[in-house]
């Protein structure tokens, strides 16, 4: 799995590729309400701190 590789480039071009696949995602859907954006932004703020270490 890229996300556990030894290689930095390997890491990073993983964590690109999953951020573009959120991205692609969340714009798929265009009807979310303000408490389905509110539990996005905890979730995506919990999700980046994981990833950048």
């Amino acid at each position: 799995m890229k996300l556990s590789s030894s290689d930095t480039s390997d890491r990073t071009s993983a964590k690109n590729e999953l951020k573009k696949l959120y991205l692609t995602e969340f714009l798929s859907i265009e009807n979310y309400t303000k408490d389905e954006l509110s539990e996005f932004d905890k979730a995506i703020k919990v999700i980046n701190s994981r990833l950048s270490k």
